[in-house]
């Protein structure tokens, strides 16, 4: 997969993995594709016990990454992670920011030396995102 989008909604995905277990994949494997590929034994390793690893195997088992991504676009919905220059700066600032953030509306950034984001969100987007099914659980619940 060329989009790590996708890997990094398919930890938001996983039952058990949140914020605080996100980082620690990323300071054990450097990249969030490698963490996202990594077999059991090196799960186990680096500190994901038995139960999340089979968890998190079983869940990269039977998803379906661009399906994902595509159904997400489709809604007209984006993803922004911790590594995107549109993520908000002082959400970043917070004990266990979530991993994956969607969005709806228009992202924008200003650049005075400091990273900062604002979502632009009509009402009639905030009334469309309540019937759009999102994939569950949501990030931040695991």
């Amino acid at each position: 997969m060329g989009d790590s989008r996708g890997y990094w909604l398919g930890f938001s995905l996983v039952k058990g993995i949140g914020p605080a277990r996100v980082r620690a994949l990323l300071d054990a494997f450097g990249d969030i594709g490698v963490a996202w590929n990594a077999n059991a034994q090196e799960l186990r390793q680096m500190g994901l016990g038995q139960q999340l690893t089979e968890t998190l195997i079983e869940t990269r088992g039977r998803l379906d990454l661009e399906a994902e991504l595509e159904r997400i676009d489709r809604g007209g919905f984006g993803l922004l992670t911790w590594e995107d220059p549109a993520y908000p700066e002082r959400l970043l600032e917070i004990d266990a920011p979530p991993p994956v953030l969607y969005v709806r509306g228009g992202i924008s950034t200003k650049t005075d030396g400091r990273r900062r984001s604002s979502v632009r969100a009509s009402r009639r987007d905030m009334v469309k995102m309540s019937h759009v099914r999102l994939p569950l659980p949501l990030p931040g619940t695991g």
